[in-house]
C-alpha cells in the first residue's frame, strides 16, 4: 500500500509537471500570436498614418479626419499615440494654412476690385471730360456759324 501511495504520488507529480509544460507551451504560442497581431496592428496604424499625410496634402480633411480615426484604434504605444498626436496637430497647421490662405485671397480680391473701381472712376471721368470737350467744340464750331452767318446776311 505504501508503494501503492508513492506511485500515486509519484503519478500526480508527473501529470502535474506535464501539464506545466503544455501550458507554458501554450502560453508561448499565445505570447508569439500576440506579438505578431501587434506588429500588425503596428503595420496597419503606419498605413493610415501614411495615408493621413497624403490626405492632409490634398488637403482633404474628411480623410486626414477618417484616417486618424481608424488609427487611434490601432495606437498601442506611446510612440504610436505620438505620432498620432503629431499627425493632429499636422492636420490643425493646414487648416490654419488654408483659412490664411483664404484670407489673403480675399484681401487680394478686394484690393482688385478696389483698382478696378479706381479704373472705371477715372474713365468716367475721362469720358466726361472728353464730352465737355466736344460739347464745347460744338459750341465753338454752332457760334462760328452762326457769326459767318450774321456776317453773310449784314452784306
Amino acid at each position: 500500500m505504501y508503494n501503492y501511495c508513492r506511485l500515486c504520488i509519484f503519478v500526480l507529480i508527473y501529470l502535474l509537471f506535464i501539464t506545466a509544460l503544455q501550458a507554458s507551451a501554450l502560453t508561448e504560442q499565445q505570447t508569439q500570436l500576440l506579438e505578431q497581431l501587434n506588429q500588425m496592428d503596428h503595420q496597419e496604424f503606419g498605413a493610415l498614418i501614411e495615408k493621413a499625410d497624403d490626405c492632409i496634402i490634398d488637403r482633404n480633411f474628411a480623410c486626414v479626419e477618417k484616417m486618424i480615426a481608424k488609427a487611434a484604434k490601432f495606437a498601442s504605444n506611446p510612440e504610436d499615440k505620438k505620432t498620432l498626436r503629431s499627425t493632429r496637430q499636422k492636420l490643425v497647421s493646414e487648416r490654419e494654412q488654408v483659412a490664411k490662405e483664404e484670407r489673403q485671397l480675399i484681401e487680394e480680391e478686394k484690393k482688385q476690385a478696389a483698382i478696378e473701381r479706381r479704373r472705371e472712376e477715372e474713365q468716367d471721368r475721362l469720358d466726361a471730360a472728353e464730352e465737355r470737350r466736344q460739347d464745347a467744340e460744338q459750341r465753338r464750331l454752332d457760334a462760328e456759324a452762326d457769326r459767318r452767318e450774321r456776317e453773310s446776311a449784314d452784306q
